[in-house]
Formats: C-alpha cells, sequence, structure tokens
C-alpha cells in the first residue's frame, strides 16, 4: 500500500499563561491510500492539534508532515490549491461548518465555485449526486441550515467534503455532537462512502467504539503522546498499553459496574509528569522508573507498538519485533 500521508516526528507546544502545553511530542503516523486509520484519546490529548497540523491550519514547531511524498509546506505555498482539494475536513459541530444564511445547494456546491469546476448547470447536477450519495432528497438543497436536524447537517457535511473528491478525508470528531442513535448512522456512512469511493480517512474521536467500528488501524493518543499503534482487532482484543486498557474498559461499561469510568477520571493537563510516561500518574502498572525514564515507542512480533516500559513485564509472552 502506497503511503498517502506521513507524519514524521511532529512536535507542537502551546504557551499557556507562563507554562507551556506539548500538544504533540515526537508523533509518527502513516495513512495509507484508501486506508482509514483511527486515532483515538481523551478530549486535550492532542488529537485536534494534529488533524490541524495536517489540514495546514497549525504550524509545525519541528518534525515533517508529507502528503504523496511532497512537503505539507511546499503544497501549502502551492496556488494551484491542489493540496486543499485533495484533503477534506469534517468537523464536530455541523452547524457552524455551515453558513446560516445560504443554502444547502450553495454550501455543497462552495467547493466547486471556489476551484473553478464546471458550470452552473454541472454544479447543480453535482451538487443532487452528492446529496444522493448521504441519503439526502433533492428537496434538501433549497433548505437552509435551521431547517435539518444535526445528523442532517453532517450528511451536509460529508457531501460538501467529497464534492472535490479528494484522496484523503480528516474526520475530526465528526459524530460526537449527535445523539447516540444518529453516530451509528453517520459512522456507518463514512464506512460506505469508503468502500464505494476508496477514499482514505484519518477518523478522530474520544470514543474507541466507534473508532473500532471503522478503522483499518488505530492509533491511540495521551497528553500529545502516541502510546499504541497497531491493527484494529489487535488494539481493540489484545491491547499492550494499560491506557488503551483504560480505555477500552472505560467504553464498554456498564450501568451495574463503574470499573471503567474509574480507570479514566477527568484528564487534566496540570496532572501530567514532566518526564517519564505521561500516563504514570494514572496507571495501575507504573513504578519509579515510569516516571523518570524517558519513554520510547517500540514494535512488537504482534505489529503492535506501544510505548509501555513494562510491556514485557505484564506480558510475558510478548516478543519484540
Amino acid at each position: 500500500m502506497a503511503q498517502l500521508l506521513q507524519i514524521l516526528d511532529v512536535n507542537k507546544t502551546f504557551k499557556s499563561g507562563n507554562s507551556k502545553v506539548k500538544a504533540c511530542q515526537e508523533i509518527n503516523l502513516t495513512i495509507g491510500e484508501g486506508e482509514v486509520v483511527g486515532l483515538v484519546g481523551e478530549s486535550g490529548s492532542g488529537k485536534s492539534t494534529l488533524a490541524n497540523l495536517v489540514l495546514g491550519l497549525e504550524k509545525l514547531d519541528s518534525g515533517s508532515i508529507k502528503f504523496e511524498g511532497v512537503e505539507l509546506e511546499k503544497l501549502l505555498k502551492d496556488k494551484s490549491k491542489s493540496f486543499r482539494r485533495e484533503v477534506q475536513a469534517v468537523f464536530q459541530h455541523p452547524l457552524l461548518s455551515l453558513d446560516s444564511r445560504k443554502t444547502i445547494a450553495w454550501s455543497i456546491a462552495e467547493p466547486l465555485v471556489i476551484n473553478k469546476i464546471g458550470n452552473s448547470a454541472s454544479r447543480k447536477a453535482r451538487v443532487l449526486e452528492l446529496l444522493a450519495a448521504v441519503a439526502l432528497d433533492e428537496g434538501t438543497a433549497s433548505k437552509y441550515p435551521s431547517q435539518l436536524s444535526g445528523g442532517q447537517l453532517q450528511r451536509v457535511n460529508i457531501a460538501r467534503a467529497l464534492a472535490l473528491e479528494p484522496k484523503l478525508i480528516i474526520c475530526d470528531e465528526p459524530v460526537s455532537a449527535l445523539d447516540v442513535s444518529v453516530q451509528a448512522q453517520i459512522v456507518n456512512l463514512f464506512l460506505d462512502i469508503q468502500k464505494r469511493l476508496g477514499v482514505a480517512m484519518l477518523f478522530i474521536s474520544h470514543d474507541l467504539a466507534v473508532v473500532r467500528h471503522i478503522s483499518d488501524r488505530i492509533a491511540v493518543m495521551y497528553a500529545g503522546k502516541i502510546m499504541e499503534i497497531g491493527d484494529t482487532d489487535d488494539i481493540c482484543e489484545s491491547p499492550i498499553h494499560p491506557y488503551t486498557q483504560a480505555l477500552l474498559s472505560a467504553s464498554t461499561f456498564t450501568e451495574e459496574s463503574d470499573e471503567g469510568r474509574e480507570k479514566l477520571k477527568l484528564f487534566r493537563r496540570e496532572e501530567v509528569p514532566q518526564k517519564g510516561c505521561p500516563f504514570s500518574t494514572r496507571c495501575p502498572h507504573a513504578i519509579a522508573l515510569c516516571r523518570e525514564e524517558e519513554i520510547k515507542i517500540q514494535s512488537f512480533a504482534s505489529n503492535q507498538e506501544s510505548s509501555c516500559l513494562r510491556a514485557q513485564e505484564i506480558f510475558p509472552n510478548l516478543a519484540k519485533k
């Protein structure tokens, strides 16, 4: 599988008053052509910052992001807008992503107009085609955002993202603002689109259960660092890192058992240690060394990568690559 997106040793720090927040630390992640990679972690873990870096909405402190082998910085300077055509985004709040004063047809056709694709008649036909692709009827075209439900609005945003036939879609918490019943419909829509069109996706969510349903591979992020990466089934059925285990437990807790919720109390940046494993203050397996030694991600024979220092102690049968 050819690499479409390469994120290499990416770092991004923000100033917050007198302190600094390391939003992304030495992030390495790739997405192949037609591949769906899930990025999961709690709010504040740096997922949206990474999305904004890939989209060119934030500037890297260091590291490199390449799309089809070309540096992002170079692509963003290209006045032909080819990168903007080939990489699209669907964001968390569907209503805020649309102009409330414009019709749905206008919003979907806007990327075509900006890129000078087609004429009025062909754009109108394309809008109807895109509405059908996201299971909305033709009458939706003449409506305004205020006349649609949250799920319908997100379908409109997906249609607009598809208008330019992108190679990659960045989906930043695209279902978290929707009702649970609607979330499943939108995730299934993404899944159907990916199968039909072969478009690659970076699918970001705090909900591992959602990411599991759609992703080929999953990367788990915490406090600006990648904790674990692997094939979806391996990550969800045989997680190595204690944080991934806690996320899984939290996503499957029941009303009768609060065990998972107890393991994942509210994430607080101020509680993240300045050195060692960022999860060490919350990890049931942490020892003094975890709080002192800089942890590097390791590759294992299971085709998983994990940054847990004690992985082979916790799982004696786990072999390094």
